[in-house]
């Protein structure tokens, strides 16, 4: 993620005075979501693009088009520290005017501690409908492909990364505005890593006073004095950011998991032990060593596996003909509860396969 950690730091140094960032605290916005920081080990997070509202004070659509690069890097799979990208262009309709995106940037990230920075930068690229357009369409369909299992997409997501580089290049691209921020566990020294919204707004931080900032539907809004009533902010380019939190995942159909264990339920309502048992095992070693869990989901899971599976075997053959829980069934059913698949840990080798 070097590179682009460079052109947003080389923007915002040389921008300090035109533009604003202003975190938006819970309170001032119309949800009700829990802003406790996020938990390593235990918590996931996903960024969005809630919204981006484009001025019309530069020609987009005739001389420029925009293109939005993010990346988001954090500790993945144990030591590694890993980039995640993400490429979007707007379609040509929609360019001159504010447009509410709600645009996810990164799939659901198990949180492992240590520091998650995030780089994005609005690029305003030369002419429409052009090659350039097209070759955003295309690396905007590939990092889409970045999705779970994650550490079997992460060639794909440093090619969409590299790709991306050189065409910016390429192009002259110049960057219009940008975001960069570095976020800590709780008790860390810098910003908490916790949910909510984030704005970048391309003004003097003497123009707009950020404590009137608020989000109404997802959309930044604005006071013009205070104590009065908001409407949209316009007139402004800016970048509305959404850092998601979660203690559990709600996508558990995760396919290296899901179809061992399948086959693993239909082997033992045929009475099959030996190959539920080999099914089993290779569902476990995906659940328990699977970069797309937290430490406690990685334990639920395995733990429900194997209570799953020995159900089944326990019921004979009178299960035939039904069709085989998911694991979003099978965690639904038997999933451990959070705090105490927490407070137990780390899987050992021998849990995971036995």
């Amino acid at each position: 993620m070097g590179w682009l950690r460079d052109w947003t730091g080389r923007w915002l140094n040389t921008n300090s005075q035109h533009f604003l960032y202003a975190p938006i605290p819970r309170e001032r916005t119309d949800e009700t979501f829990a802003d406790a920081a996020l938990e390593p080990y235990v918590s996931y997070l996903r960024l969005w693009l809630a919204e981006m509202h484009l001025a019309k004070g530069k020609a987009w659509g005739s001389k420029w088009f925009p293109a939005v690069n993010a990346e988001v890097e954090l500790t993945f799979g144990g030591n590694n520290t890993v980039s995640f990208p993400s490429v979007l262009r707007l379609p040509d309709d929609k360019l001159g005017q504010g447009v509410a995106l709600n645009y996810r940037l990164t799939g659901l990230l198990p949180y492992e501690g240590g520091t998650v920075e995030i780089n994005t930068a609005l690029f305003a690229l030369p002419g429409s409908g052009n090659f350039l357009a097209s070759a955003l369409d295309v690396l905007q369909s590939f990092s889409g492909l970045v999705s779970p299992p994650l550490g079997q997409t992460l060639g794909i997501a440093g090619k969409v990364a590299e790709n991306v580089h050189s065409l910016l290049l390429k192009a002259e691209a110049g960057v219009h505005l940008a975001f960069h921020q570095q976020f800590v566990s709780e008790g860390g020294a810098g910003a908490v890593l916790r949910p909510g919204y984030h704005c970048v707004i391309l003004a003097s931080p003497t123009t707009i006073d950020q404590q009137r900032l608020s989000i109404k539907e997802s959309q930044l809004h604005y006071a013009a004095e205070a104590g009065a009533a908001t409407a949209p902010l316009t007139g402004y380019d800016y970048l509305l950011f959404r850092i998601e939190g979660r203690q559990e995942r709600p996508d558990w159909r995760l396919p290296d998991i899901d179809a061992p264990l399948r086959q693993a339920v239909i082997a033992a309502n045929q009475g099959d032990q030996a190959r539920a048992h080999a099914y089993r095992l290779v569902a476990q070693a995906a659940a328990g060593n699977s970069a797309d869990l937290s430490v406690a989901d990685r334990r639920r899971v395995v733990t429900a596996i194997k209570e799953e599976v020995e159900a089944a075997l326990d019921s004979g053959k009178g299960a035939i003909g039904v069709a085989p829980p998911s694991l979003d069934e099978v965690i639904a059913a038997r999933g451990t509860p959070l705090r105490k698949a927490a407070a137990l840990g780390e899987l050992t080798s021998a849990e995971i396969y036995t």
